[in-house]
């Protein structure tokens, strides 16, 4: 009673709020009543008529499938003799078609019925023919463009490429090791003649500029320092190297080669216990020891 009061009349069946259904069959949309007429104006459901002055009628979403086969959408011979027609028309156009495949043939009245009904297969047969030829020509493009589209689909995947040498990392220390490999096998070659007279002057050069021959004006800023722990490590690298030469080469009897005037290593002072020393520095107080007692 309320209800019929307070909205008279028929007030459920006008409300511009109630959902309701799409009148269009086969949609499933619902909406306000109020936003219905649009819905249905757009409503891919609704049934339109040809814009080809077509008699048939279709839902807007078959449009394009309607028009495959329109009788009113204009289209090429099938005979490729250059005419366009409706498709509707062309029955009575391959009759009068010149590219039609005719009979040059002259022959008497007499056998001219046996020669049409003969002429007559032999033209259903062309036709045959070419209607096959013309389903083969769009099975070829079909597949042509089925496969375009796979391998624009593989392209667009990415691939696995691998990195250039050129951007791969170098290994550490690089520069380094090279120059020890260089030495080691200038060492390894080198004949006893040569080590015994120090005439092979890159292998010295490279020994001295290992063991780290300090300058008088160096020698007295710093101190006489023991030297840093990596300059430590290359002497006693450079020694095993050449101990390694020597022992390749038999060269263990031969003794070391003079020292050059002005390139004695200046005088390892040591304040602490001999076993802090590093390997490098305890062989080369053992060095400067032994050339004490020679002088």
């Amino acid at each position: 009673m309320v209800y019929e009061s307070r909205y008279p009349g028929n007030h459920k069946g006008e409300c511009q709020y109630l959902m309701i259904d799409c009148p269009h069959s086969d949609c499933e949309e619902r909406a306000l009543r109020k936003d219905m007429p649009a819905h249905e104006v757009a409503c891919p459901h609704r049934i339109v008529d040809c814009h080809l002055a077509c008699p048939a009628q279709y839902a807007a979403k078959d449009e394009a499938a309607h028009l495959q086969v329109c009788p009113k959408v204009v289209v090429a011979c099938p005979r490729s003799c250059g005419q366009d027609h409706e498709r509707g028309k062309l029955p009575d156009h391959e009759g009068e078609c010149t590219a039609t495949i005719g009979c040059p043939t002259r022959t008497q009245k007499a056998h001219l019925a046996e020669h049409e009904e003969h002429c007559h297969a032999q033209a259903a047969l062309a036709r045959e023919a070419a209607d096959e030829l013309d389903a083969a020509r769009d099975e070829v493009a079909a597949l042509k463009k089925q496969l375009a589209d796979m391998q624009k689909a593989a392209g667009a995947a990415p691939s696995a490429s691998p990195v250039p040498l050129s951007d791969a990392a170098s290994p550490p220390d690089a520069a380094g090791i090279e120059a020890a490999e260089d030495l080691f096998r200038r060492a390894t070659s080198a004949s006893p003649d040569d080590v015994k007279d120090g005439i092979d002057g890159n292998i010295k050069a490279d020994l001295d500029q290992l063991g780290g021959e300090d300058d008088p004006n160096e020698e007295d800023a710093a101190g006489n320092d023991v030297a840093a722990p990596q300059h430590a490590h290359d002497l006693d690298n450079a020694a095993d190297l050449v101990e390694g030469a020597a022992s390749n080469d038999n060269l263990s009897d031969v003794p070391l080669p003079p020292r050059r005037r002005g390139k004695r290593m200046a005088p390892l002072h040591v304040e602490d216990d001999e076993d802090d020393l590093a390997p490098a520095q305890r062989r080369r107080l053992a060095v400067e020891e032994e050339l004490t007692d020679e002088e």
